[in-house]
């Protein structure tokens, strides 16, 4: 079963991955604050979901309520 030290760590690859296509960096880093780099993620995440006719807010409710489960 995963821990949720698996799953930020999973998190942070998937953001140096964006790091990597927004920056076009061949060595990515987490740009500060985390805030922004986060916010531009969730940002273009919602973009995604607007193409895909899905109702953002409604993940986003679904992620808060596994996110408080797996504290």
């Amino acid at each position: 079963m995963p821990t949720n030290t698996d799953r930020a760590a999973w998190a942070e690859a998937a953001v140096l991955s964006f790091c990597a296509q927004v920056r076009n960096d061949k060595q990515p880093d987490l740009y500060d604050p985390l805030s922004l780099v986060l916010s531009d993620l969730l940002t273009d995440l919602m973009h995604l979901a607007d193409r895909g006719n899905v109702h953002f807010p409604s993940v986003l409710k679904r992620a808060a309520t596994h996110y408080q489960k797996e504290r």
